[in-house]
């Protein structure tokens, strides 16, 4: 098969493959008629707007400009292709599979598997929305955060290179949608389907997997147990005091929870934390004492403001930096919506917030303590970012929702009765 009817041929094939998504998910997701064309029209604008950018990035930049993984991947693909060595561990390697198996069909065409994110990066939406209608939004709310995850730039560069992250990103909300489903109606089919997404997740990335996996196990659990939401939250109360109070006695006692850490293998993440910040230009704190109980506590904090905050939008750094800070503001603004979308959904809807929330917490203290390198966690973030972007389209709803009843209250009040002059005067003419 010659260059150009390769290549031909893979786009033809992704093209089907996006009409047949544009088609049926909407109509399959969509709760309303109306939702229907909405969920179409973004996708079909997130697709062209991704498939536009490749194109530009694939001829105007080198390879690996925006992200050096690139021509790691496609290297490797090449070169198992042609010496055949020992095959790589199947854990973490799912997308150079992939990548080999584009070019053994359709030969050395690396611009195939970047369309193909392309279209999986404007399907993620679709699952985005139908995730905030879970929630309990409507859909004014969901449609907030179908847009944010279509059209938000940094998840938009992401799914238009020859990386994984859009893919992980697809598996991390269609386990969720799946589970939430699975709460309601544990139907054979659909624990394959789950199956199937964390054996994806388990190809795709090496720790978020594991956290994937608690997530919908516990979503699962708690779903099973049928505890009221009043009893869960005290559960769970009573769950983060026991933490607490596990740790308080750990630096109580020092020798004790150091022979903990020690023994569980905690210990390994000071060496993981220097081995990931090998080389990078934008590491900060490498050696934060992460060898010790006493040292991840006092450096869990700061931890957590470097990941979920920095890089700062006043920093300095490269042009690629520089380009960041718009988004950057940004998603400031949107993190209040999170926190509110969190306690509204909460509120309405535990149960189904568990997965998404136990995903959050592990990956969020997870990435924190070992990433070192700023824009690492810049693009390590996303993971987490298109899950708070679900909470976003809660918050919305919840605000316009108050705003309705604050206007229908107003107008609804009598009108006060005219006063003329003192009590038992008459009214002065006018």
């Amino acid at each position: 098969m010659s260059v150009d009817i390769a290549i031909l041929a893979g786009c033809g094939l992704l093209a089907l493959a996006a009409l047949l998504i544009g088609v049926r998910v909407p109509a399959a997701i969509a709760r309303e008629p109306g939702e229907v064309h909405f969920l179409r029209l973004v996708f079909a604008v997130a697709l062209l707007v991704r498939v536009g950018l490749t194109i530009v990035t694939y001829t105007k930049f080198p390879a690996g400009y925006f992200a050096p993984d690139e021509v790691a991947t496609v290297q490797a693909a090449v070169d198992y292709l042609n010496n055949t060595p020992s095959s790589p561990s199947a854990h973490g390697q799912g997308w150079l599979y992939f990548n080999i198996l584009i070019f053994e069909v359709f030969g050395t065409q690396p611009l195939l598997p970047r369309l193909w994110n392309c279209m999986v990066g404007a399907a993620t939406p679709l699952l985005g929305y139908a995730i905030a209608r879970e929630f309990g939004a409507a859909a004014r709310g969901a449609r907030w955060t179908a847009v944010l995850i279509a059209f938000f730039p940094s998840l938009v560069l992401w799914s238009t290179l020859n990386l994984h992250d859009v893919d992980a990103h697809f598996a991390i909300l269609l386990a969720f949608l799946i589970t939430m489903r699975l709460q309601g109606d544990l139907r054979w089919w659909r624990i394959v389907a789950v199956g199937l997404t964390l054996c994806a997740m388990y190809l795709l990335r090496i720790f978020s997997d594991s956290a994937l996996l608690v997530a919908v196990v516990s979503g699962l659990v708690v779903s099973r147990l049928r505890v009221p939401r009043s009893i869960a939250l005290r559960m769970a109360g009573a769950a983060v005091g026991a933490i607490i109070a596990s740790i308080a006695g750990a630096l109580v006692f020092p020798p004790v929870g150091q022979l903990i850490y020690g023994r569980s293998g905690l210990s390994r993440l000071a060496d993981i934390r220097r081995s990931l910040a090998s080389g990078a230009r934008s590491a900060v704190d490498v050696n934060p004492g992460l060898h010790t109980l006493g040292g991840v506590l006092a450096f869990l904090p700061l931890a957590l403001v470097d990941f979920f905050l920095r890089p700062f939008p006043w920093e300095r750094g490269s042009n690629l930096n520089l380009l960041t800070r718009p988004e950057v503001v940004l998603y400031y603004l949107l993190l209040p919506l999170v926190i509110l979308g969190i306690v509204v959904t909460v509120r309405k809807a535990a149960m189904r917030a568990v997965p998404s929330l136990v995903f959050l917490a592990i990956t969020g203290v997870g990435y924190a303590l070992v990433i070192s390198n700023l824009g690492t966690s810049y693009r390590e973030r996303d993971e987490l970012t298109i899950v708070m972007f679900t909470f976003v389209g809660v918050a919305v709803d919840a605000i316009a929702t108050r705003l309705e009843r604050r206007r229908s209250g107003a107008s609804s009040r009598p009108a006060s009765r005219p006063t003329g002059g003192r009590r038992g005067g008459r009214a002065h003419d006018t």
